[in-house]
């Protein structure tokens, strides 16, 4: 959907209430373009290391002008690279991406802040993740990983609310699959740091069973 529409995801409309019926994606016409390119060479016979390049631009468009830059014209981008490697045939592998961009909301980057409402600019954010994946059984695979998601701080500065100027996460996953069964299991240690205050934490622990048909 966001090949025929900026703003598919997130919705956002900054616009006052009376000031139209448009959101904010609808109002530049413009579609979210993205690509990726990737080369893979195999490694223990079968399996192969990946590496991909990969970025997408969309434009937006607000009624009204925002905040003290008096634009209503916004521009998302981002870049990203992610490699996959396979340590040990198919049973250790690892995996990782980095990434940089603005105005990412529309795609979960910059902690869903996109536009500086109060300056009236978009927010730059920079993040990443790397996964060590193992699978010691035939129907077991176990995961452990950190992620980061770090928006500009200095892009955040005048906001009439403080933002979350970065969330880092350390997790551990473990999923079982007994086919058409899956059963996954995720603990999930979170830290948001906030920009004019401390930072919150969170330990979340879930799990899940789903019927695959």
């Amino acid at each position: 959907s966001e090949v025929g529409l900026s703003g598919a995801n997130d919705a956002q409309d900054l616009d006052p209430a009376a000031s139209g019926a448009f959101r904010d994606g609808e109002g530049s016409g413009k579609p979210t373009l993205q690509a990726r390119v990737a080369y893979g060479f195999p490694l223990w016979k079968i399996q192969k290391l990946e590496l991909g390049v990969w970025g997408h631009r969309a434009w937006q468009q607000t009624d009204s002008p925002i905040g003290a830059s008096g634009i209503s014209d916004f521009d998302s981008e981002a870049v990203g690279l992610d490699l996959t490697v396979p340590l040990y045939r198919d049973l250790v592998w690892l995996k990782g991406e980095v990434w940089s961009g603005k105005k990412l909301s529309d795609v979960r980057g910059g902690i869903l802040q996109g536009i500086n409402t109060t300056t009236g600019r978009e927010v730059d954010a920079q993040g990443g993740w790397l996964e060590l994946g193992a699978r010691p059984l035939k129907w077991l695979t176990m995961h452990g990983g950190y992620s980061v998601d770090n928006p500009d701080n200095g892009d955040l500065a005048g906001a009439a609310t403080p933002g979350r100027a970065r969330n880092s996460i350390w997790y551990g996953a473990v999923r079982g699959y007994f086919d058409p069964i899956e059963i996954g299991m995720d603990y999930l240690n979170w830290t948001t740091d906030h920009y004019g205050f401390g930072a919150g934490h969170d330990n979340r622990f879930q799990w899940f069973i789903s019927y695959k048909f």
